[in-house]
């Protein structure tokens, strides 16, 4: 968990508090999957009071994870950084705004902030080298490591009788 109090600024507006935190976990969710983090998750940024019971936090996230490529299949060493900006309220009926997140007292956990952002930032598609070949399609081969003798020739099963046609006239 990664719960920081902001009671050292509570009662000054305009004060700051700067945070530089670790949070160690293994795995993260992505839907049924699970995501292992090859080391701990850095968290650095700043909580500023801006009155009215309300802190801003600007901060930045890094960790490594390792994924799949999604040609071949290998271990992917993924370095991700990204920078987080939320706003807190510890006022509960003073604030109305959707995008304040609410928090009971003085401690602001910013645990599921930065699991979520590290889910939104893992790309779509992960590759282990931009000219990764993949995997043979009849075989399963890796073909960055190895070469098969499979025939790859695809032919539409409806244009199957014109394969020798030209080699018949």
């Amino acid at each position: 968990m990664l719960k920081i109090s902001v009671l050292s600024i509570l009662s000054i507006v305009g004060e700051s508090l700067n945070i530089n935190e670790e949070l160690k976990i293994d795995n993260i969710s992505v839907g049924r999957d699970a995501v292992k983090v090859n080391r701990p998750i850095s968290i650095k940024g700043v909580f500023t009071n801006i009155g009215g019971n309300i802190f801003d936090f600007e901060g930045s996230v890094s960790t490594g994870l390792n994924l799949f490529c999604d040609r071949c299949m290998c271990d992917v060493d993924y370095e991700m950084d990204f920078s987080v900006s939320e706003r807190f309220s510890s006022g509960f009926d003073e604030c109305s705004d959707e995008e304040i997140k609410k928090i009971n007292g003085h401690v602001v956990d910013l645990t599921d902030i930065v699991l979520e952002g590290i889910v939104i930032n893992i790309p779509m598609k992960v590759l282990c080298d931009p000219k990764c070949k993949g995997l043979c399609s009849k075989c399963g081969a890796n073909l960055n490591k190895i070469s098969c003798e499979c025939d790859t020739t695809n032919i539409d099963p409806r244009f199957e009788v014109l394969k020798d046609f030209f080699n018949n006239n």
